[in-house]
């Protein structure tokens, strides 16, 4: 959790220093990416909870969430889930505190 609201706040100052630009872009995804997340969040949530990822503190075993790649790999994650789920999922966070 403590990772996921870091790079929300790297990613919500962005944001604030790009006004025009569109989230999704600024950020390296394409639009379509972009809808799938804000649509499947309520998944990536319980895909965190149900393999008690919020708290862990071994950073194994949820460092694929918030490196960059073609897509984000794993158990339990589709096969074309964008890369940096858990960095999307601290700006959502970021988001809803500020």
């Amino acid at each position: 959790l403590e990772q996921a609201v870091f790079e929300g706040k790297i990613w919500s100052l962005l944001q604030e220093v790009s006004p025009k630009s569109e989230v999704y872009d600024l950020l390296g995804y394409t639009k379509d990416e972009w809808k799938i997340m804000k649509l499947d969040q309520g998944q990536m949530w319980r895909h965190f909870l149900e393999n008690k990822l919020l708290f862990s503190s071994d950073f194994n075993s949820y460092k694929r969430y918030f490196v960059y790649g073609a897509h984000t790999f794993g158990a339990g994650i589709p096969a074309d889930c964008p890369p940096m789920i858990g960095s999307f999922m601290g700006l959502q966070i970021e988001i809803q505190v500020f």
